[in-house]
């Protein structure tokens, strides 16, 4: 069970299942890269599989963004977007699907839960939502996480058991919502997606969790655990949660913890003769002090080897909660996973979400397997005495909480055309007092360091180079800088920008045509195995470049025109977007054709 959970997790094999097709995803995550956050896209686009090389060309993450831009909302920890290694324009398409969230009464908690949830429909017609809670953020992380995965069928009526067991998460996602009114039609779709989960009688698990069992009068064994910034609309579910999380016996594994919670945690625990012990903590040796040590009767942490590989480094960032309540209510063994870390900040400030699967009655000890699995092939070794260099008391980041505060003073970007035709300005209003040492730039612009004063300007930039994301930095003692990410809400970006980006990745002839082809191909991963090929081939040859790709692109319309009309509209918006001495005269006439007789045969 555990090496189902703890898996790699890359993104577009966990959110689509096959042979499905995805009609909206909600994703929720701490931080977000933004390279990472490309591969949603992707996933959701229906391109097919294709190698890292390929995924990286910028028409291929075009086609992507194209495709499922519409179909994407992300909401993220405001100041946790990364900092990209390379700037990409294509980046800027990503705005209208990412969302920052902020807890304005303390900007010093988090949004953390990790979780998405995706409709999709199946071959035969039939329409799910799938669950994914993982603790995982969406970035390239190597660390040891989990994930687990559920599906419902959306059913025509609503449903009594749905609506009363899906509420909290619903009303996690409602709240949500808010949070996206700067895209009204993104926002409306998010709420209709809650409102799905009534419509869902019950999501299915598998062995050896709890299923459905009408004789014995037994419901899927699941439950959804919403944090929110300790708001009292979503306090009676953290009060559930609290009342039966400790265990009679318990084993927490938490890569961040504090000594209160695990007094929590293990305040119901009994001197019980099980074969494994009845309390164990999987953590980071950095925080085993001796205090936590006394807590439990083993302490595992990861193994230094594991850590310190040279390939990537491999630390616990899984965060599971697995109780055996031997007696009172909820009897037998529970899993909690999730977002939420064994601190008071994750228990009880933070925005957080948690799973809970019950297991079917059982003589196995649930505990000694779980364990068994997590410290195979040497991940983990058990501690003999605690840490003396251990601490639960983290020191807090002056450089991080003035960067946090001055992307808080961050209010509005407002842009104008520039006295220099075809050119923009961009004004930058901050309220509040900033950092000194603080400077912003474009996301676009590496190079363009202002500091921050009263207003920030940025003057005379393309319009491909606009963006509502900017990044601030802060120098740091050894020389090196802090920086972050922070979407701005802006106004006046001009309608073209989009346009703009679109010709600065596509500029030649040969690009635009390999590009339609792509866009009208039935198999994506097929079409550039093949282009590839004949690339190759051609690599020695000369003039026959353009006839290689035009001639399989005229087939393809013709086809098209037959079996897909709608997709020769969607061509010809992307050929107005392109400049014109790119676009053969000859294919904006075919293209006309083709819609023309698309028209005759809709209206027979």
């Amino acid at each position: 069970m555990a090496r189902e959970l703890l898996k790699d997790l890359i993104y577009g094999e966990q959110l689509v299942s096959d042979g499905c097709k995805v009609d909206f995803a909600v994703g929720l995550t701490y931080s977000l890269n933004l390279e990472a956050m490309l591969t949603v896209p992707l996933a959701f686009g229906e391109l097919g599989e294709l190698d890292n090389s390929v995924k990286l060309s910028p028409a291929y993450l075009l086609e992507g963004i194209r495709r499922s831009s519409d179909k994407i909302a992300v909401f993220c920890n405001k100041g946790s977007i990364h900092v990209p290694q390379e700037t990409r324009t294509v980046y800027s398409l990503l705005e209208n699907s990412i969302f920052e969230v902020q807890n304005a009464k303390d900007i010093l908690t988090n949004f953390h839960p990790k979780l998405w949830l995706v409709k999709e429909t199946d071959k035969e017609g039939s329409e799910w939502l799938k669950l994914s809670v993982m603790s995982r953020n969406l970035d390239f992380s190597t660390c040891l996480d989990i994930c687990c995965s559920l599906r419902g069928r959306i059913s025509k009526r609503r449903s009594r058991k749905g609506i009363e067991k899906h509420k909290s998460l619903k009303d996690m996602l409602l709240w949500l919502s808010e949070y996206a009114q700067s895209q009204k039609v993104k926002a409306e779709k998010v709420r209709l997606l809650a409102e799905l989960l009534e419509y869902v009688d019950r999501f299915e698990l598998d062995t050896p969790f709890q299923t459905e069992d009408a004789e014995k009068n037994e419901e899927e064994g699941y439950g959804f655990f919403p944090f929110v910034y300790g708001k009292d609309e979503f306090s009676e579910y953290g009060s559930v949660l609290k009342s039966y999380l400790p265990g009679d016996r318990i084993m927490v594994i938490s890569p961040f913890i504090d000594l209160s919670t695990l007094s929590w945690l293990t305040s119901r625990k009994k001197d019980y003769h099980y074969e494994s012990r009845n309390t164990i903590l999987i953590t980071r040796k950095e925080y085993v002090t001796q205090e936590v040590f006394d807590l439990f009767e083993q302490v595992w942490v990861p193994n230094d080897t594991m850590i310190d590989n040279t390939t990537a480094n491999v630390d616990l960032h899984a965060k599971m909660y697995l109780t055996h309540r031997v007696t009172g209510q909820d009897l037998g063994y529970t899993l909690y996973l999730g977002s939420t870390n064994a601190t008071v900040n994750g228990f009880d400030k933070n925005a957080e979400f948690l799973l809970r699967l019950h297991y079917k009655r059982t003589t196995n000890d649930r505990i000694k397997e779980l364990l068994e699995e997590m410290v195979s092939e040497h991940r983990f070794v058990i501690m003999d005495a605690p840490n003396p260099e251990a601490t639960n008391t983290r020191q807090k980041n002056e450089k991080e909480l003035a960067l946090k505060k001055a992307i808080d003073c961050l209010k509005r970007a407002t842009i104008k055309p520039s006295e220099k035709d075809g050119w923009y300005d961009i004004n930058l209003s901050v309220q509040g007092k900033v950092d000194d040492e603080i400077s912003v730039r474009p996301l676009q612009c590496k190079n363009l360091w202002k500091p921050i004063g009263r207003q920030v300007s940025f003057t005379e930039l393309a319009a491909f180079l606009l963006s509502e994301f900017y990044v601030l930095r802060i120098p740091c003692e050894d020389g090196s800088f802090m920086e972050m990410v922070v979407k701005v809400k802006t106004s006046g970006m001009p309608v073209n920008r989009d346009e703009a980006i679109y010709q600065s990745i596509v500029t030649k002839k040969e690009e635009l045509l390999d590009y339609v082809a792509f866009m009208l191909s039935d198999r994506p991963s097929e079409f550039v195995f093949e282009q590839q090929m004949i690339q190759e081939k051609n690599k020695s040859s000369y003039g026959i470049g353009s006839q290689a790709t035009t001639m399989p692109l005229y087939e393809q319309l013709l086809r098209t025109a037959r079996n897909n009309p709608e997709q020769i509209a969607e061509v010809q918006k992307f050929i107005k977007k392109m400049k014109k001495d790119i676009v053969p005269d000859e294919l904006t006439r075919i293209l006309q054709m083709f819609q023309n007789v698309s028209k005759q045969i809709s209206a027979l």
